[in-house]
């Protein structure tokens, strides 16, 4: 297909020159005896006659014209082939018009003023170029954004970071697949089936990450599993787990290895390559559910973060006054009654341990007979004595 286009090309191109050619030669040949024929008709007429220079100057500016249609047929062959070979080299299915029409345009002007100066030597091109950079000047100031993109284009054709079906992903402005490239700018399909149109200039400023279409782009997902599953048996289940998943490319094995042993688990990662990376969303959920089907059927559990809260039983507040009313009598300092406190005193209905004098009279077993000793007494009701 691309040898019948080639042929038709080439084949148009000879005729077309062919013809030109011809009507130039024509003109070279008879130019003379054509000049010599019209002055002669306008001569012999009531009208004016023709000036010979006229119709010399008419011939010139003919002679221009074909000789710049056979340069641009020429160009634009030559453009055809170099982008075509080009093409074939980088495995592009579509390359942008861009540097092609740069080009071209330049050219086409080296070539206007060549044969400019051929058909006219004695016009001086000094004023033309003096006017044109004056004009050059009003109409780069008018057109600088414009300029800006196509010369930022220009430079990121030349770079070929990217090409017309790879994956982008801008610092600023999310990830897409590139629509097509032109002199003003990247038009880029986001994975929201939105359009966004970048501008050469921006563009030109951005960080911008690549994934090839003709590349194996790696991705990351990220699970973890209590610290009771083991790492070799894990790392086994999920490989057979991706072994035949759809969009993982079966030339790289995927890789599955321990990230970090974090609070609640051990946190795993699996790497793998797609073939289709503009897929990668679908792909990472696909690999997501055939780890958690496998988990299941292999009794594995993902760890999730749990927290053990120990209450502690806080004693009730105690009524200072209101225990040395009760226990009073038994009581002879205020140091007494905190000492009580600081041994804790029971709700009420329970016992309490009290402090006690221990008498001539009462058993004080192991103390000295003056001292206070701890005995467990109702909160409410007689303590008997010792």
């Amino acid at each position: 297909m691309a040898s019948t286009e080639l042929y038709k090309k080439a084949l148009s191109l000879v005729i077309f020159v062919a013809l030109l050619g011809a009507v130039l030669g024509f003109i070279a040949t008879f130019g003379d005896d054509i000049r010599t024929a019209f002055v002669a008709r306008f001569a012999q007429g009531d009208s004016a006659a023709m000036p010979a220079g006229a119709f010399d100057t008419v011939l010139k500016i003919l002679r221009i014209i074909l000789w710049m249609a056979i340069i641009i047929a020429i160009v634009r062959f030559v453009a055809f082939m170099l982008l075509r070979a080009a093409a074939r080299r980088s495995a592009q299915a579509e390359v942008s018009s861009l540097l092609k029409t740069v080009f071209s345009i330049i050219v086409y002007i080296i070539a206007f003023f060549v044969i400019f100066q051929t058909q006219f030597p004695d016009v001086p091109l000094t004023g033309i170029f003096t006017g044109s950079t004056i004009l050059g000047i009003v109409v780069g100031l008018a057109l600088q954004d414009t300029l800006g993109n196509l010369f930022a284009g220009i430079a990121l054709q030349a770079d070929q970071s990217f090409q017309v079906g790879d994956v982008v992903t801008l610092s600023t402005r999310g990830m897409g697949v590139i629509e097509g490239v032109s002199w003003r700018g990247v038009r880029i399909r986001t994975f929201q089936n939105k359009l966004l149109v970048i501008s050469n200039a921006v563009l030109g400023k951005e960080v911008i990450e690549v994934a090839p279409k003709d590349n194996l782009n790696a991705r990351l997902v990220f699970f973890n599993t209590v610290y009771s599953a083991s790492p070799a048996h894990t790392a086994s289940i999920v490989r057979e787990a991706m072994r035949h998943s759809d969009n993982v490319s079966q030339k790289m094995r995927p890789i599955v290895r321990i990230r970090n042993l974090g609070d609640n688990g051990i946190d795993w990662e699996v790497k793998y390559w797609l073939d289709d990376y503009t897929r990668l969303n679908d792909t990472d959920a696909l690999v997501r559910e055939r780890i958690w089907y496998a988990f299941q059927r292999e009794k594995i559990h993902f760890a999730y973060p749990t927290r053990t809260v120990h209450v502690e039983e806080q004693p009730p507040e105690i009524d200072l006054e209101a225990v040395k009313h009760e226990f009073g009598d038994r009581l002879k300092t205020r140091a007494d009654l905190r000492s009580i406190v600081r041994r804790g005193v029971r709700p009420p209905g329970q016992s309490i341990e009290i402090p006690h004098l221990c008498s001539r009279r009462g058993n004080c077993p192991a103390r000295r007979r003056g001292q206070f000793y701890v005995r467990n007494c109702p909160w409410k009701g007689e303590c008997p004595d010792s």
